[in-house]
């Protein structure tokens, strides 16, 4: 017997879906952490983190799918996602929401350091160094993105301090990653095929998408 289909070109973004849901499930079974400027309690920024860090790579994974599908169109195109996706798709108007998204996914996962006074202030604290005055080697656009005095990013808001993440940050980024999937689906399905999005959380049958709701309202 041969195969209906005669070939495949594999990614492995659709399986991050349920590990994320997962983890949405798990960090909303407990109640949104008191704010702080230090950080946003012991458990949450990791959950934050991690879920930051799959959604990109869900975004990275079809990106590599649709560079592959459309590799006469994707010459001499950047190699970073956000350019890259610019370049293949001319009306994406998120551009500038990707980078912080994928900037941040590069503050989680290389843990970028602050150094804060806080002894003043429980509800404020001054930054003594910031990552780049400890040694951090940042991403290009981080001198554009990121307001070292409120220590987020200009246009999402996103926390620029890793144990400062937490689910409204995890719902901005879900938000972009989904809206440029969505449009790369609409352009093309062939090369953005978005199938095989079900996913369990609470024991019930969802899509995916869905999960930006239960977090929404978890706020």
């Amino acid at each position: 017997m041969t195969n209906a289909i005669p070939d495949i070109v594999t990614i492995v973004g659709p399986s991050y879906f349920q590990p994320i849901a997962d983890l949405v499930e798990a960090m909303l079974d407990k109640p949104r952490p008191k704010a702080s400027p230090t950080g946003s309690g012991f458990r949450e920024p990791g959950y934050a983190a991690s879920l930051i860090v799959l959604s990109v790579a869900v975004l990275e994974s079809f990106a590599a799918r649709a560079k592959y599908c459309r590799a006469d169109e994707a010459k001499g195109a950047p190699n970073n996602i956000p350019d890259l996706l610019l370049h293949l798709y001319p009306n994406l108007i998120n551009h500038a929401q990707l980078i912080e998204a994928f900037l941040i996914r590069n503050v989680a996962c290389h843990n970028h350091v602050w150094h804060l006074d806080n002894r003043d202030s429980p509800n404020s604290a001054d930054t003594i160094k910031t990552p780049k005055e400890l040694g951090a080697i940042t991403n290009r656009h981080y001198d554009v993105v990121v307001n070292t005095n409120t220590r987020r990013t200009n246009i999402l808001e996103l926390n620029a301090s890793p144990s400062s993440l937490d689910r409204h940050d995890v719902l901005k980024v879900m938000e972009v990653v989904w809206e440029t999937l969505t449009l790369m689906n609409k352009k093309d399905f062939s090369v953005t095929p978005l199938v095989n999005d079900g996913i369990v959380f609470r024991r019930e049958r969802k899509r995916y998408s869905d999960l930006m709701s239960y977090i929404q309202d978890a706020l």
